[in-house]
């Protein structure tokens, strides 16, 4: 079992009625840290007490009996598993200087790219219904800063089996990234290159810092190189990856491969064999439109005779797409 290192706080819940009688008893309570701000709100509570799980409900249960149920424990999170990916739109700079020039264009870009967001929702919900007693609570944040998606999925809960979990938490962000390629292929004639992290993130409506952020930032510019979404080394162990190839044994099918640099990335091809439905009754696995007269592959011919470096990055796109398509499964799987 993985050790859980939050720090956990007594509160008294606020939503019973409390009689006199328990209201004298509460007072009598000594009160470790009256007054304190609740972590990123502006909410002010006295914190009766502040250890690890086992010592929090030790303190209640040596309360009176007419008051412990008024008394509720919180978690202060300091380690959750948690992957942060840092996702560059690859010519989103140009895009925007030819295609986003007033509030106009600019409301229809954000309104198209709600269907990100319901996707990540449905994703999330679909594959909570057959992961549920393994995953507990999982919550998928994002934030959108010009031409780059910043994408976090965390779990709240104690783990069991690190293998399980994490393998089953890297197939919804590896799903929520694919579908996030392929709709700004397919829509925008765009491409992803990104890194992911395990290190500490915080996203909130105006708050993105962290390692997390920095790591997977250097991971994107200086090692993903292609239109490729990277790994930091440390996640894909090798008892993760044999929970990932358990379905396939063909490196080029599963979900996450591993690149001839020896990075794992995400295969945001293999996927079109699992990806469900796109929101909208738009046909995520409508093989005519995605391999291999793909919007991708188009963006391969048209880039090939480039200059040497963005030449190099489609070369490696060319040679990713003739592998996975041209494997016979995979054609198979995805009628």
């Amino acid at each position: 079992m993985i050790k859980d290192e939050d720090n956990y706080y007594v509160m008294l819940d606020e939503s019973p009625l409390i009689s006199e009688d328990q209201k004298s008893k509460i007072k009598e309570i000594s009160c470790e840290y009256p007054e304190s701000k609740i972590p990123f709100t502006e909410i002010y509570r006295d914190m009766y007490f502040l250890s690890d799980k086992i010592e929090c409900e030790a303190f209640i249960e040596r309360l009176d009996e007419d008051i412990q149920e008024l008394f509720k424990i919180e978690r202060f999170h300091k380690n959750n598993l948690k992957y942060t990916a840092f996702l560059d739109i690859l010519g989103f700079s140009n895009y925007m200087e030819t295609k986003i020039t007033n509030d106009y264009e600019a409301e229809e870009f954000y309104n198209k790219l709600s269907q990100i967001k319901e996707y990540l929702n449905w994703i999330k919900e679909a594959t909570l219904k057959t992961g549920i007693l393994l995953l507990g609570d999982v919550h998928i944040k994002h934030s959108w800063i010009s031409d780059t998606f910043i994408i976090t999925i965390e779990n709240d809960k104690d783990i069991e089996n690190g293998a399980d979990i994490k393998s089953l938490m890297l197939f919804i962000l590896a799903q929520s990234i694919a579908f996030i390629h392929h709709f700004m292929a397919e829509n925008y004639g765009l491409l992803l290159r990104g890194g992911i992290s395990s290190k500490y993130v915080c996203i909130t409506d105006n708050l993105i810092l962290g390692k997390g952020i920095s790591e997977s930032a250097k991971l994107e510019k200086d090692i993903a190189v292609y239109p490729r979404v990277i790994f930091e080394q440390s996640i894909i162990d090798d008892e993760i990856y044999e929970m990932i190839s358990k379905k396939y044994q063909d490196n080029d099918l599963n979900y996450i491969s591993k690149d001839c640099d020896g990075y794992y990335f995400i295969n945001y091809l293999g996927l079109l064999q699992e990806l469900p439905p796109m929101i909208n009754s738009i046909p995520m696995r409508d093989s005519n439109k995605y391999i291999p007269q793909s919007k991708i592959n188009i963006l391969v011919k048209d880039n090939l005779h480039q200059k040497e470096g963005i030449r190099q990055k489609y070369k490696w796109l060319d040679e990713y797409l003739k592998k996975v398509c041209s494997n016979e499964e995979f054609k198979t799987n995805i009628k």
